[in-house]
C-alpha cells in the first residue's frame, strides 16, 4: 500500500573504515547444538483424569470415568478412562464415577446420556424387553417387571401395563393373565385369591357365582361345597330354609312325600310312629283289621293298645290265635281257665308275630312257647279251644272251675275229707244198728243236727242229690259265687267225684279215650245195679244182714255212687 504524502528522507550510508576486517567468502559452519531430552511431567493426576504416554494429565471424556470414589489416585496413573457400564452414564468430562440411569431408562452406546424404555417393558442387557405373561410395568422398569398380585390379572398377555382386580365369581393365584371361574359349590368376592366353599345349609349349582343360596324348605345340605341340596326323605320334614338336616315327623303325623315342609296329622282312628311315611297304625281303642287293613274299633270284652297290636281279650274271654283274621272275634269262656292276654307279652299280639311262636325259652312259660295261644290265654294246666281242655296230668275241678294237678291238694283234699266222713258215717250207722252207740241227747237239740233223728234213707238221698245239683250250678251256668259259698262248693267237690276223672286215671288227655270210657260207663253201671238186684232177690243176703247197719251203709253208698257216676258222665260229656 503506498501513501501519497509520505516522502522518506534519504540518509547515505557511511563508508566502511579501513580498520574493519573483510568478511570471508565462506562462512564457517555453526556447531550443532547438543540434544537434551524434554523433561518428563512429574504432576499429580487426580481421579477423573488419565495420563496418556508422553503427555500431561488429561480429563476423562464424556461417558467415561477413572479412579475409585473415596480413594486418592496414585501412580501409576491410568493411560485411558473406562467406559461407563450399561445402565450408567456421564454427561460431563473428568468424572471419577458414572451416574445411574433412572428406572426404565437405558444408557446410550457412548454412555453420554440415558434413553427411555416404553411402558410394559423393562431395561436389561442394554435392551428394552417386554414384560412376561403375568407381569406388568406401568412405566418402564429396570431388569424386570412387577408381579401381578393374587386376586388380580394383567391387561395383556405380554407387555402388560397394569393389573386389574378379578371380578366376583372369579379368582387368581397371582401372576395370571386372566382370572379363573369358580366351580359349582363355591363362590368368590372381588379380587379373590381363591374360591370359598359354600357353607352347610347352602348350595351353588352354577359356575362363577359371587354368593351361595340357602337350601329351600324341605331340602338340606349337611356338607360344604354342595352343588345341590338333598330333599328330606319320606317321614321327615324341614320348614326352614338354609338348614343342614331334616327333622322326623312326630308320632301321630306322617310325611308322605319326599321334601316335605310340614308333616300331616293322621286321620281319625289312625296313628303312626315317629318318622313314619304313612299312618299305618291304629290309635288306642282301635286295631288294624287283617281282612281290610283298615283301623276298626276294638271289639267288646277286649283291650286295644293301638299301633300294630291286635285285640287282647279280657279275663274269662278268648280269641282264636290260629290266624290274624280271627283276631276281632272274642269268645266267652265257660270255665275260669281263660286269664286274658298277658300284659308282659305285648309283642306276641303284634300283627307281625300273631301267627308265630316266639323263639325265647319256653321254660318261663310252663314249658309252652311264649307266644302260643295256651301260654297267652289259658291258665296253667289248661289249653285248647276256649281253654276248655286240661293238659296231661291235670283234671278239671268242678268247684274251682279250672284244671288242677291230679296229685295236688286241690284234687286229693276233698277225697280225703269225704272218704273220712263216709267211713265215720258208716261206722256210726253200724253201731246204731247193733244198738252199741247212741248219740248224746244234746246232739238232737242243735238245730242243724236235730233232724238227724228223723233222717232216713230217702232223706239222705234227697240231700245228696240236692248238694250235687248245687255244686254243678257254677260250671253249668258259668257263675262265680262269692265267698264263703264258693268255699263250700269246693268242699262239696267230693260229690262230683272229680277224683275219678279219666284224665288222672289214664295219665293223659286223650279225646278218643274219653269218648270210649264215658260211653261204656253207663252200661257198666247198669250191669252192676242189675247184679246187686239179683243178689238181693236170691236171698243171699239174710234177713238179719238186711237189717244191719253195714248192709244199709253198703246199699246207700252203692246207690249214691251209681247216681254220682251217672251225673259225672253227663258232666264230662258236656265238656265236649
Amino acid at each position: 500500500m503506498v501513501c501519497a504524502n509520505f516522502n522518506p528522507t534519504v540518509v547515505p550510508t557511511p563508508a566502511p573504515s579501513a580498520s574493519v576486517a573483510p568478511l570471508p567468502s565462506v562462512m564457517p559452519p555453526t556447531a550443532a547444538p547438543a540434544l537434551v531430552p524434554s523433561p518428563v511431567p512429574t504432576g499429580f493426576c487426580e481421579n477423573g483424569n488419565y495420563l496418556p504416554p508422553g503427555e500431561a494429565c488429561t480429563p476423562c471424556e464424556i461417558g467415561r470415568f477413572s479412579g475409585k470414589p473415596g480413594e486418592e489416585a496414585s501412580a501409576p496413573f491410568p493411560a485411558n478412562c473406562t467406559l461407563c457400564p450399561a445402565g450408567r452414564y456421564n454427561p460431563e468430562t473428568g468424572k471419577e464415577k458414572c451416574l445411574q440411569c433412572p428406572v426404565g431408562k437405558l444408557s446410550s452406546p457412548d454412555r453420554s446420556f440415558c434413553r427411555d424404555c416404553s411402558e410394559g417393558e423393562y431395561a436389561a442387557d442394554e435392551e428394552c424387553h417386554k414384560c412376561e405373561a403375568g407381569k406388568y410395568a406401568p412405566t418402564a422398569q429396570d431388569l424386570q417387571c412387577l408381579d401381578c398380585a393374587a386376586g388380580d390379572h394383567t391387561n395383556n398377555r405380554t407387555a402388560a401395563t397394569r393389573c386389574t382386580a378379578c371380578n366376583p365369581g372369579t379368582y387368581s393365584v397371582g401372576n395370571q393373565v386372566s382370572c379363573s371361574v369358580c366351580p359349582e359349590g363355591t363362590y368368590s368376592r372381588s379380587r379373590a385369591p381363591s374360591c370359598s366353599d359354600c357353607g352347610t345349609g347352602k348350595y351353588n349349582d352354577a359356575p362363577g357365582a359371587n354368593s351361595c343360596l340357602d337350601c329351600a324348605a324341605g331340602r338340606v345340605a349337611n356338607a360344604t361345597a354342595t352343588v345341590a341340596c338333598v330333599a328330606c326323605e319320606r317321614g321327615e320334614y324341614q320348614s326352614t330354609t338354609g338348614k343342614t338336616g331334616c327333622r322326623r315327623c312326630a308320632a301321630g303325623k306322617y310325611g308322605g312325600e319326599a321334601g316335605s315342609i310340614v308333616c300331616k296329622d293322621c286321620p281319625l282312628a289312625y296313628t303312626s310312629r315317629a318318622g313314619s311315611a304313612a299312618c299305618d297304625m291304629a290309635r288306642p281303642g282301635y286295631f288294624l283289621s287283617h281282612a281290610t287293613g283298615a283301623s276298626e274299633p276294638c271289639p267288646a270284652h277286649a283291650s286295644c293298645a293301638g299301633g300294630s297290636e291286635l285285640p287282647r281279650p279280657l279275663p274269662r274271654y278268648w280269641v282264636d290265635r290260629r290266624s290274624a283274621a280271627f283276631a276281632g272275634i272274642v269268645y266267652a269262656c265257660a270255665r275260669s281257665t281263660c286269664v286274658g292276654a298277658l300284659d308282659d307279652n305285648a309283642s306276641c299280639w303284634d300283627i307281625d308275630f300273631f301267627n308265630r311262636t316266639a323263639a325265647s325259652s319256653p321254660v318261663a312259660y310252663g314249658g309252652r312257647d311264649r307266644c302260643s295261644s295256651d301260654a297267652q290265654l289259658c291258665l296253667a294246666g289248661s289249653g285248647g279251644i276256649l281253654c276248655g281242655s286240661c293238659e296231661d296230668g291235670y283234671t278239671l275241678n268242678s268247684a274251682r272251675g279250672y284244671c288242677v294237678e291230679c296229685q295236688s291238694v286241690e284234687n286229693t283234699g276233698p277225697i280225703t275229707v269225704g272218704g273220712s266222713a263216709l267211713l265215720v258215717l258208716c261206722g256210726l250207722l253200724f253201731l246204731k244198728a247193733h244198738k252199741q252207740y247212741r248219740p248224746p241227747a244234746w246232739v238232737y237239740d242243735v238245730p242243724p243236727l236235730s233232724i238227724a233223728k228223723h233222717a232216713d234213707t230217702g232223706m239222705l238221698k234227697v240231700a245228696w242229690a240236692t248238694l250235687q245239683i248245687v255244686s254243678t250250678v257254677s260250671w253249668n251256668l258259668n257263675v262265680r259265687f262269692p265267698k264263703p259259698f264258693s268255699h263250700m262248693l269246693y268242699a262239696l267237690g267230693l260229690l262230683q267225684f272229680d277224683f275219678l276223672s279219666l284224665d288222672c286215671v289214664s295219665g293223659e288227655a286223650n279225646y278218643y279215650y274219653r269218648v270210649v270210657a264215658l260211653s261204656l260207663s253207663p252200661i257198666l253201671l247198669a250191669l252192676a245195679n242189675f247184679a246187686a238186684l239179683i243178689l238181693r232177690l236170691a236171698g243171699i243176703v239174710g234177713k238179719r244182714a238186711a237189717r244191719s247197719g253195714a248192709y244199709d251203709c253198703a246199699r246207700v253208698s252203692l246207690s249214691w255212687f251209681a247216681q254220682s257216676l251217672v251225673m259225672f258222665r253227663f258232666k264230662a260229656l258236656s265238656i265236649f
